[in-house]
């Protein structure tokens, strides 16, 4: 299918009220890797349930670029002239133009996203690839995106078991743990294939920080070791002091990698085989959830490792990924996690397949939308800790919206999205109560726009309320039938015609500043 294929159903009315489809763009740039992939996503109304809420019920992938090698330049930076011609060339060879993406994500990953101009970099790419389409990055998110578009999820919900995915990235390694089809927790370590790498000389071209650490669980003294066939002697660095850090130019030898790929394998391994104590503490990059990763049913493997784990791939890149598929292999094959090992059947890919399809949402059709510009974009979602199953305070509410702001160290007249799960029956007066605390909590006088993001089918009626009621001053936005995710920011992009929805892409921006 082509940009000019119309979708199934293009010329029919009443088909195009309860369907969606979209054409959306994933590109991941990563540690090691990066990738782009346009896909098809078809959404339909959830009719019988006499809801607004549309569904995802199918995705297809139109086309996926050749693996790149994430370029660096000599001071570390990505080289964003070699990226941008890299997605350009992506459109031209797929024939789609960013001018018919409805939306997508670009993500960065691992060290990736710690370079100083991984943000620049990412909004450049963003904007050039389709009018909707947006920046995320951040361990919690990739592990939820791969989790996705590696498989697992529609694996666990097709068994309704519980599966640990584990994305074996260059520079981290995510975990999520899937139960009965849904990612309910996820976790990011240090460790990676790409943490060295070297030239066909074997001299160093590339060391991460955490590399010249794991050298000492090793065994070794952070001094490469010689391959056997060459004299220690004739090596300019082969009188470096024991302790001496691995620098680019350093000479690496096959004992030193396969050390080395054998601590980041234990490291990889610590969580899904059950011996926590074994992880270092100073490689968790996430919130510990490990008493939570328990009782599996199974273990995935994807990233770019796994084409080694499930014999995929054999090439050797210069860097530690073979050997530590084959240390993996190894670990399987004695049983080491004592339930069965799966491949859920995208490896490499999982993230920019996860970050095409599995990023955005789209809201009801019954949504409120009155004198705001869209698309709003980098938008800090709140949670109020508020009950609203009972009976509903509105100084409750406005309490609750104060104090979530705050939380975020965010002044009171910012621009927020408030994420409200209702329970309850959608009574006038609990609507008008609800209503009444989001005013209160607006300081007077304020333009920027009033976000309420909904779970339930309730937007319209809130909206209203807010509007004509109650006289919300500034830009109003009322979305409801969003699945929440524990992120931290909302894209929301301009409505699409027919049936009035919205895209919806709730993210983070977890950007370093290293390199």
């Amino acid at each position: 299918m082509t940009e000019a294929d119309p979708p199934p159903g293009a010329e029919d009315p009443f088909y195009l009220l309860d369907n969606v489809h979209l054409t959306s763009v994933g590109v991941d740039i990563g540690s090691s890797t990066s990738h782009l992939i346009f896909s098809r996503l078809h959404l339909r109304r959830e009719t019988l349930e006499l809801s607004s809420r549309f569904r995802l019920v199918s995705r297809t992938v139109l086309w996926q670029s050749p693996v790149l090698l994430t370029p660096y330049l000599p001071d570390g930076l990505i080289d964003s002239g070699a990226i941008a011609a890299f997605t350009a060339r992506c459109h031209a060879d797929a024939g789609i133009d960013p001018s018919v993406i409805d939306t997508g994500a670009v993500i960065l990953t691992g060290e990736a996203l710690k370079r100083r101009n991984a943000r620049a970099l990412a909004d450049a790419v963003a904007s050039g690839s389709g009018d909707f389409v947006c920046v995320t990055a951040g361990h919690n998110l990739e592990a939820l995106l791969s989790a996705y578009g590696s498989g697992s999820v529609e694996a666990s919900q097709r068994t309704g078991g519980s599966l640990l995915c584990v994305d074996i990235g260059g520079g981290t390694t995510k975990l999520a743990l899937i139960r009965a089809g849904e990612v309910v927790a996820t976790a990011a370590i240090e460790v990676g294939g790409r943490i060295v790498a070297w030239d066909a000389d074997r001299r160093l071209t590339r060391v991460a920080p955490v590399a010249n650490a794991l050298m000492a669980d090793a065994g070794l003294p952070n001094t490469p070791l010689p391959c056997a066939s060459v004299s220690a002697a004739s090596l300019p660095n082969a009188s470096l002091p024991a302790g001496e850090a691995l620098r680019p130019g350093d000479y690496f030898g096959p004992e030193a990698e396969r050390s080395l790929a054998a601590v980041v394998a234990a490291q990889i391994l610590a969580v899904p085989a059950g011996n926590v104590a074994g992880l270092r503490p100073d490689l968790v990059l996430t919130e510990p959830v490990w008493e939570q990763m328990v009782g599996l049913d199974g273990v995935t493997f994807s990233g770019g490792v796994s084409e080694y784990v499930f014999d995929r791939d054999r090439a050797d890149y210069g860097d530690l990924g073979r050997a530590i598929g084959e240390h993996l292999r190894e670990a399987i094959d004695r049983g080491v996690f004592g339930v069965p090992v799966l491949d859920p059947g995208q490896g490499i890919r999982a993230t920019v397949i996860g970050a095409s399809q599995c990023s955005v949402q789209v809201t009801g059709s019954t949504v409120a939308v009155r004198g705001a510009s869209l698309p709003l974009r980098n938008l800090p979602v709140v949670h109020p800790a508020v009950d609203l199953a009972g009976d509903i305070d509105p100084f409750e509410v406005a309490a609750a919206i104060r104090r979530a702001v705050k939380a975020h160290d965010l002044p009171e007249d910012a621009a927020v999205a408030l994420a409200l799960r209702w329970a309850g029956p959608p009574s006038y007066p609990r609507l008008r109560a609800l209503g009444e605390g989001i005013v209160a909590a607006r300081p007077p006088g304020t333009g920027v726009p009033a976000v309420i993001l909904l779970d339930r089918d309730l937007s319209a009626s809130l909206g209203a309320l807010l509007a004509d009621e109650l006289a919300v001053s500034g830009p109003l936005i009322c979305l409801d039938n969003l699945e929440f995710r524990p992120l931290d920011y909302v894209d929301i992009g301009p409505p699409i015609w027919p049936p009035g929805v919205l895209p919806v892409v709730i993210k983070s921006l977890l950007f370093g500043s290293s390199g």
